[in-house]
């Protein structure tokens, strides 16, 4: 941005989230469940819009935690175009995990393993009994992990995912479609999907970007389109007057009449009212309208009782 700023050029900026997951008491859990599954580890959590956070109602927090520690067991590391996660592209990434784990660990979150490290591969690992104030629940994580926390009203979630610096993407599940669309428009966020994950970046007429530190500007969509173009306006006069109302010379009469028919066409009263009040203005207007209109204003300033002055 400093570097496009002294040409200048305009720039969209999508940096990255710490997507967050809703998950309401009356949710399908299985399918939640598999969502998330797919939402943290996909490309082992190296995708801008993985799921990072996971609130869950207090009510069903552990069979939803459960469903999801049993099919993490499932995961296998990629072998071709075998297996459902590959390996991190950088070490930086692992020393970044590994420290959200550890502190979580020192802070007594609970884990569904140790973070394994196989060459480039980490075996994907679920963290709960997590806090607000953790690292793994404020820092972009960018890999294969993810924290499960519980929730005890919806305010509370709301106000938990939106007490976070980035603002990219997020998901709600529930069987009401309604009430999850309300919770929505309450996210600090630049997309959402109900009962669904990530495929927002992938659906190329919707527009896609952040808010907060996840960025600004829009890509894919007609707003997408828009920013990547650039917008001319243009304007042609057909007037075949020697010169408009608002041109030279400037006076005092003259911007009292302005006033009069500002008054004119927008003050309150009657129409009529309006035009017994302002018809020097009207008379002063009337070369500068439309020949139809000129027309009805010669008309309407003739039936006036003192037209002599006319």
């Amino acid at each position: 941005m400093q570097t496009a700023a002294q040409h200048p050029i305009p720039v969209i900026l999508e940096l990255g989230g710490k997507d967050a997951m809703l998950i309401l008491a009356d949710a399908n859990l299985e399918r939640a469940s598999h969502a998330a599954l797919y939402g943290a580890f996909s490309n082992s959590g190296q995708v801008c819009m993985s799921l990072e956070r996971i609130y869950v109602d207090r009510r069903c927090h552990d069979v939803f935690l459960q469903a999801l520690v049993d099919k993490l067991a499932t995961l296998q590391p990629a072998s071709g175009l075998d297996g459902d996660y590959g390996p991190l592209c950088t070490e930086a990434q692992y020393i970044r995990l590994q420290r959200q784990y550890e502190d979580a660990i020192a802070q007594g979150a609970m884990a569904s393993g140790p973070l394994i490290r196989t060459g480039n591969f980490i075996q994907p690992v679920v963290l709960w009994n997590v806090t607000p104030q953790m690292r793994i629940m404020q820092e972009e994580s960018f890999g294969p992990i993810v924290a499960v926390m519980a929730f005890d009203d919806t305010q509370q979630a709301v106000d938990l995912i939106n007490d976070c610096q980035y603002g990219l993407n997020g998901s709600i599940f529930s069987r009401n479609i309604a009430l999850a669309n309300a919770l929505a428009r309450q996210l600090e966020l630049g997309n959402w999907a109900i009962n669904d994950v990530i495929k927002n970046a992938g659906h190329a007429g919707l527009p896609f970007g952040g808010v907060k530190h996840s960025g600004f500007g829009r890509y894919r969509g007609a707003e997408g389109l828009r920013q990547f173009s650039r917008t001319v306006s243009g304007l042609s006069n057909h007037s075949s007057l020697a010169q408009e109302p608002n041109w030279f010379p400037y006076h005092s009469e003259r911007y009292a009449l302005f006033k009069a028919h500002i008054d004119f066409v927008y003050g309150p009263g009657h129409f009529l009212l309006r035009m017994c009040r302002h018809w020097r203005a009207l008379i002063f207007f009337r070369d500068y309208a439309k020949p139809d209109l000129k027309q009805i204003w010669h008309n309407l300033i003739q039936s006036l009782p003192w037209k002599q002055d006319y």
